[in-house]
């Protein structure tokens, strides 16, 4: 492994950090009832998030394949399983609004201060198709 290898990795790395973060925050988007979404997600910009992660991660990926096929493999691996473990949260709680302005809506629901971020309360209701 060289130089040019290792600066491939750095750069990958970053890139794939930068395509789960913004993986995370449209996975928000996505999910969230239209009073929580972020209302960049109803203008063009929302798409090129969209555009922007997908892209990164493919790059990202080729970066690091070619400075390694198992680092390549390692990268799809971290991106799917690992950094939303770590993301998903950290998003959730930036994204949702604070306990003080939800309070009255939830505590009828049994949240709390300490298990409203978990809870599915912003997500959108599935259709049920029967």
């Amino acid at each position: 492994m060289d130089a040019s290898d290792i600066w491939l990795i750095i750069a990958g790395s970053v890139m794939l950090l930068i395509a789960a973060v913004l993986e995370a925050f449209c996975e928000f988007g996505r999910q969230a009832v239209p009073e929580y979404r972020p209302e960049v997600f109803g203008t063009q910009t929302g798409v090129l998030f969209w555009i922007g992660w997908i892209t990164l991660f493919l790059i990202a990926c080729m970066m690091l394949f070619f400075a390694h096929p198992i680092a390549g493999f390692a990268a799809v691996v971290v991106f799917w399983l690992l950094l939303p473990l770590w993301l998903v949260p950290m998003m959730r709680k930036r994204m949702l609004p604070p306990w003080d302005i939800v309070k009255d809506e939830l505590e009828s629901q049994g949240y709390t201060e300490d298990n409203y971020i978990s809870g599915d309360w912003w997500r959108k209701k599935k259709d049920k198709k029967s």
